[in-house]
């Protein structure tokens, strides 16, 4: 058994933590925000379709996300 959890993000949100990173791939490209529009579009139908629990990362800590996610794992209707 397995238990997917998709931890999204609005691209805007998606654009701004990668400019504050300083070894991604992604960034090398030149049009590397039009690549990340591409990839976020393409991945997620899969993404929404095979995840057991969507999360938007934008609105809670980690901590907060991670409680969540916890509590949603260890819910007996998952058992």
């Amino acid at each position: 058994n397995s238990f997917v959890v998709w931890l999204r993000a609005p691209f805007e949100i998606l654009v701004a933590r990668l400019e504050a990173a300083t070894k991604r791939p992604l960034l090398a490209a030149p049009n590397w925000r039009h690549t990340l529009a591409e990839m976020a579009r393409g991945r997620e139908l899969l993404y929404h379709r095979i995840a057991d629990l969507e999360v938007d990362t934008s609105v809670s800590t980690p901590q907060q996300l991670a409680n969540l996610i916890a509590d949603e794992i260890n819910s007996p209707r998952k058992n």
